[in-house]
């Protein structure tokens, strides 16, 4: 982050094959602090989810001549992220998302990253992206869009049918996308606004 000078957090990888539990983002980094907090600003206890805040010397002092953008990440020396994460064992950060890329979804809250992670596990799915799409009588609803392995073939109903064994209610996708390919920008993440403007007329589900 433009926020931090240096690393604050840093990921041990060990040697081999050995897989990293999901959403692993690593430990702070000596003397930086972490904690998770909800809107308001009350800590949550270990292994709750909410957003990530950083606290160390290279933390920024506040931005040039704008108190009120200051104010609203910089609180007490905590640095509001805007990143999803919860507190592990030892210390340790998951990652579980961008705060403002949440779906609330009748009093529930669905993240993104963790619907995709659970469509890339369709056998003939390469890669997936979960966004919210505007609906005239819901407001947003849960939209996915998906990209075919090579040589394969996907279609929305199929995606549908899939989902309605795989997924909770409040999780599952009620429009889907299939596309070549993601819009990305520079720094190669999804374009999800771009992405959310392609569903017009796609397949849609109760």
């Amino acid at each position: 982050m433009v926020e931090l000078a240096g690393a604050a957090m840093a990921k041990v990888v060990p040697p081999g094959p050995v897989p990293l539990p999901k959403g692993f983002a690593g430990m702070p980094v000596f003397p930086y602090r972490v904690k998770v907090i909800v809107k308001r600003g009350r800590e949550l206890r270990r292994g709750a989810v909410g957003e990530l805040c950083v606290k160390g010397p290279g933390v920024l002092e506040g931005y040039h001549k704008d108190p009120a953008s200051t104010g609203k990440v910089l609180q007490g020396g905590w640095l509001r992220t805007g990143d999803l994460a919860r507190i592990g064992p030892l210390g340790t950060v998951f990652f579980e998302g961008r705060q403002k890329d949440v779906i609330k979804v009748g009093g529930y809250s669905v993240f993104p990253v963790e619907v995709e992670e659970e469509i890339r596990k369709h056998p003939r799915v390469a890669d997936a992206a979960v966004l919210p799409i505007a609906d005239e009588t819901k407001g947003n609803v849960v939209g996915a869009a998906v990209v075919a392995k090579k040589g394969k073939k996907l279609t929305p109903a199929e995606m549908d049918r899939w989902a309605r064994k795989e997924l909770a209610a409040y999780r599952r996708p009620k429009r889907w996308l299939v596309v070549k390919e993601f819009p990305r920008g520079s720094t190669r993440k999804v374009n999800k606004r771009a992405l959310a403007a392609r569903f017009d007329g796609a397949g849609s589900s109760k």
